[in-house]
């Protein structure tokens, strides 16, 4: 189990009415497994307790309810403490030389010299050569020691291989542009860099919509995908969420009311209700027709056909879904 956890939500019982029996076995139940039921207001508009937040272990949340006019629930906002946690970075030591400071002419005579040094004469050719380069590398740039601290960078899901050879590829061409900045290496630049870019275009794409088909069914899974597509790294803060909750709101009722008045109803609706249906039916019906289901296709009539039919309203169906 999780040392510190937060868990939040509608139970759908009433915990200020402690003598009901369920209420007693549920939180004796979350007692044993160490989860604290923070004491609030009510949290419906019937004046009960419906959500709580449980943690564990008991720490201090700033817990306030607040009623919203678009629904019976009561927004719930709480503040806690958390600490961060530090980004641990490996120290790596690496050996590093001043390449740039060897010129070809003082190598060639620190190479005659080291060739020529009786010490060495008695020793094989290939041995005297690789002793000589490594003196003259020592005398011309000598090694030091570079402690460098490296971040280990989190490589997204859809970088492959293949992506990765592309992107050593344009990093050269870029390396070499930079070395001499030419129109030649610049033409090599930009098609290696438009080699990189399109695979990689397509392997997220691929990737998102992989993930986004896989979690047709799961509303959370698919949310948090799209969310993690479209979202910045800085995500906007809202300010009140309780105005951003009425705004939502506001646009979403505004939008059930626009679609309603582009249909044309038999009697007017003066609220979504949750108990409507909509049926199609000939004008002029004989007696016992039957009434025939409207399908989202015949929402949308031509002109002659909106003079042989017309929308009927019942009492009978949900039509929750819509609003």
């Amino acid at each position: 189990m999780a040392p510190k956890a937060i868990i939040l939500g509608d139970f759908n019982i009433h915990f200020d009415n402690t003598r009901d029996s369920q209420v007693a076995d549920f939180l004796k139940l979350m007692m044993v497994l160490d989860w604290v039921l923070k004491d609030g207001m009510a949290t419906h508009g019937a004046g009960h307790t419906l959500d709580g937040i449980f943690t564990r272990p008991e720490e201090a949340l700033y817990l306030s309810t607040t009623p919203l006019e678009w629904t019976d629930h009561a927004l719930l906002t709480f503040k806690f403490l958390a600490k961060q946690q530090p980004i641990i970075s490996i120290p790596q030591k690496k050996l590093i030389r001043p390449w740039r400071k060897i010129v070809v002419e003082p190598l060639k005579a620190t190479l005659l010299h080291n060739w020529n040094d009786p010490k060495v004469s008695m020793l094989s050719p290939l041995a005297r050569f690789n002793l000589g380069i490594k003196q003259a590398m020592d005398t011309l740039a000598p090694a030091r020691i570079s402690a460098s601290r490296i971040r280990k960078k989190l490589k997204q899901p859809w970088f492959s291989q293949a992506l990765k050879i592309l992107q050593r590829k344009y990093r050269q061409k870029e390396r070499c542009w930079k070395l001499n900045p030419c129109d030649a290496e610049r033409v090599d630049l930009k098609l290696a860099l438009n080699t990189y870019k399109e695979p990689c275009r397509v392997a997220k794409s691929d990737y998102f919509t992989c993930k986004i088909s896989e979690a047709a069914n799961s509303s959370r899974e698919l949310f948090r995908t799209v969310n993690a597509l479209t979202t910045p790294l800085g995500s906007p803060k809202v300010e009140n969420s309780q105005d951003f909750c009425n705004k939502v709101a506001k646009f979403f009722e505004c939008k059930v009311l626009d679609i309603y008045s582009s249909f044309r109803l038999e009697k007017k609706l003066a609220s979504p209700s949750p108990w409507l249906t909509v049926h199609l039916h000939p004008k002029d019906p004989t007696a016992g027709a039957p009434t025939v289901p409207l399908t989202a296709s015949d929402l949308f009539l031509d002109k002659g056909e909106e003079a042989q039919n017309e929308v009927v309203v019942e009492d009978i169906m949900c039509l929750t879904r819509f609003y």
